[in-house]
């Protein structure tokens, strides 16, 4: 009896394989938006924030918001005067955007530095977390 090394039959790949790799080649051209598929992404980025980062607001200024990129599950922003007071109310998703979120401000706002932070999760399940600041002028 001789031993012989056994060799690998090597296959041509099927018809089944083929076909999923044209299929998943297609998904990743297919454009991007609702209503059509999209792929996993592990994040989403903020597209705008308002007041805008480093900017002076009027003491006028009643609501924080800001816009993801993706879409996301919660979001809660937290925004603190001078001193580090809290002066933000609840997290309100916008019913007419739902990638936007905002909170009202405790009025009368008064002149200085702001903080708003905010986290947030997205549509998969990633947290993630930010914060920006700006002024309201004297």
């Amino acid at each position: 009896m001789s031993l012989r090394a056994h060799r690998p039959v090597l296959r041509r790949p099927t018809a089944a394989v083929a076909i999923v790799a044209v299929l998943a080649v297609t998904a990743l051209a297919l454009p991007q938006g609702p209503g059509r598929p999209t792929l996993a992404a592990a994040h989403t980025s903020v597209e705008s924030v308002r007041p805008k980062a480093g900017s002076t607001a009027k003491t006028n200024i009643t609501i924080v918001a800001m816009v993801f990129e993706g879409d996301t599950r919660s979001n809660k922003i937290t925004v603190k005067g001078p001193g580090g007071t809290v002066i933000s109310k609840a997290t309100k998703r916008d019913p007419r955007n739902d990638r936007r979120y905002q909170t009202a401000l405790a009025t009368p706002v008064k002149p200085g530095k702001y903080t708003a932070s905010w986290r947030m999760t997205a549509a998969d399940g990633h947290k993630q977390k930010g914060s920006w600041t700006f002024t309201v002028k004297k």
